[in-house]
């Protein structure tokens, strides 16, 4: 009697006891998710106000403020940007990448730290798209770029994270579709930027221009960099992408900045578009105005016509600024000597002062992560044009 008595005692204390377990366990998980939340938020702070100084980032949440636009350059064409509050990447390669920040000052776990919603790409190549898939799966940032390129993207999740792993991946355009036949309206950003996006062509050597004489770069690569900075092991994870047939595949984006007259155009390369698509030139002309431009200053083709192509998309496109990307992984330390070509080439091109873009450098290591020199009021009503008006694209209403 006394040991079903005790049993039965036994029994009732345990069912007593499962449920109070079971709220200590749930405690203790809700716990753990607030200390990871809480870390990440954190993290994403620290990563936010790297980016886009202290002053712009709420040290509490991370919101960056949205009375301004911010472009930070993190090498070659990559843009970490903060828009109207909205945070994404332009490209996701870092030059001599490193597991810690060497030549380049930034580390993929820094742009993961920073929480992109999207990442655009420019085009598929290594020194554009590496590290995009990897930032898009810890992160569920979507990538946007041609079908290509989520397909390389898809590729790469997949070698990275093991078989069966997908990322968010958007295509803007058909896979073989020519160059300019598809311009799209991505509203992944809607209502604070509308953006138009289009194929263009990567740039590429043709035979040299027999119209123009010629304009030699002659640039001179720092030959401190080795010294001043050693080379570092490479990553422990390898986050390149394979590329494929979307490598040389290009995409340019113009975006509007919502309720503003401001406007910005991205292209991380700029191909022979007077041989191979004269009619992008024209194309170029009809869009609304732009006010800065972020174009590669580098050409494959360069050997033959020098900073041609380059100076051919800036004449078309009529940018009131004009940064120079790309020249840092092409002759390391020597964008200087790009900025001279280009501002002669205007010359040859008999462009009026008054037509000119101011041209602004992006000069390597010095420039990596200032976010001030890139810092932009879109309300400021220097940004109006009278003679181009301030319409929207017929592809963004509104």
């Amino acid at each position: 009697m006394k040991s079903r008595l005790f049993a039965r005692i036994g029994a009732a204390l345990l069912a007593a006891l499962f449920p109070l377990l079971a709220v200590a366990q749930s405690s203790d998980e809700a716990s753990r998710r607030a200390s990871h939340d809480n870390s990440q938020r954190a993290a994403m702070v620290k990563a936010r106000q790297y980016f886009f100084g202290p002053e712009n980032v709420d040290e509490r949440t991370g919101k960056v403020r949205e009375d301004k636009v911010i472009f930070s350059w993190f090498s070659v064409a990559s843009f970490a940007v903060a828009a109207k509050g909205r945070v994404f990447l332009l490209d996701s390669y870092i030059y001599r990448l490193a597991d810690k920040r060497a030549y380049v000052p930034v580390t993929v776990q820094d742009l993961v730290d920073l929480k992109p919603e999207v990442i655009f790409i420019g085009h598929g190549h290594g020194d554009h798209a590496d590290n995009a898939a990897y930032i898009a799966k810890l992160t569920g940032a979507t990538i946007y770029g041609a079908a290509e390129h989520c397909d390389a993207m898809q590729g790469d999740a997949g070698r990275i994270f093991g078989a069966g792993t997908t990322v968010k991946c958007q295509s803007i355009t058909t896979a073989g579709s020519a160059p300019g036949t598809e311009v799209r309206t991505l509203r992944v950003l809607a209502p604070d930027l509308c953006i138009t996006a289009w194929k263009h062509v990567h740039s590429a050597t043709v035979p040299v221009d027999p119209t123009l004489p010629p304009n030699p770069i002659n640039a001179v690569r720092d030959p401190r960099v080795d010294t001043l900075f050693p080379p570092n092991p490479p990553p422990a994870l390898d986050t390149r992408t394979t590329a494929g047939a979307g490598g040389p595949i290009p995409i340019m984006y113009q975006f509007t900045v919502g309720g503003s007259d401001f406007t910005f155009m991205w292209h991380d390369t700029a191909g022979p578009l007077k041989e191979q698509a004269p009619q992008l030139l024209q194309f170029f002309t009809t869009l609304p105005k732009t006010d800065v431009e972020l174009g590669a200053g580098v050409s494959i083709g360069e050997a033959n016509n020098g900073v041609r192509d380059i100076a051919m998309y800036v004449q078309a496109i009529q940018p009131k600024v004009f940064f120079m990307t790309h020249t840092d992984n092409f002759n390391i330390g020597a964008s200087e000597f790009y900025v001279q070509a280009i501002q002669r080439q205007f010359d040859i091109f008999n462009i009026p002062q008054a037509d000119r873009p101011e041209v602004r450098g992006l000069h390597d290591p010095y420039d990596y992560v200032r976010p001030y020199l890139m810092t932009f009021d879109y309300k400021n009503d220097l940004w109006r044009d009278a003679k181009k008006g301030n319409r929207h694209s017929r592809f963004c209403a509104g």
